[in-house]
């Protein structure tokens, strides 16, 4: 990691996006995904996956134990972004997951039925977490983004 937080090397984030099957509400990271998690939290396998909003859709973030110190410090700094309200001003479900060593954790099926995961889905990136998402509500709120810009 580099030694200066404002410019961490590529490998540090998330970005990207990539399909996969959900087995038995079993989620497995993708390779790019997988590595930059271990890169960012060497030693802890814990996540936290809170049900979201955009728009009109719902799906999934994910966030590792780094990003939540991060939003915790600034927090306590005075500054606080969208997700930090929500995590710590909103009271929103929250559930801590573990991550296998084999990059593959336990997707709770109350949430993946509330944002309708239910064999297939989309990873998407978005630096200091991911998402995960129903392929038609992805692709329906890439559509609207596109629109916006």
């Amino acid at each position: 990691m580099s030694d200066d937080l404002n410019n961490p090397p590529l490998n540090y984030w998330y970005i990207g996006n990539s399909k996969f099957n959900l087995e038995n509400g079993v989620y497995r990271l993708s390779k790019q995904i997988k590595r930059v998690f271990e890169t960012r939290n060497p030693g802890n396998r814990e996540v936290l996956i809170i049900p979201w909003l955009r728009g009109e859709e719902k799906f999934l973030a994910v966030m590792d134990s780094l990003y939540v110190g991060i939003i915790c410090y600034e927090n306590s700094s005075g500054v606080i972004d969208d997700i930090a309200k929500k995590i710590l001003c909103e009271g929103e479900r929250m559930d801590e997951l573990e991550v296998s060593t084999t990059g593959r954790m336990t997707l709770p099926k109350e949430l993946t039925d509330l944002v309708g995961i239910h064999k297939k889905g989309i990873a998407a990136g978005m630096k200091n977490y991911f998402e995960l998402w129903n392929p038609e509500k992805y692709r329906r709120n890439m559509e609207k983004a596109r629109v916006r810009i």
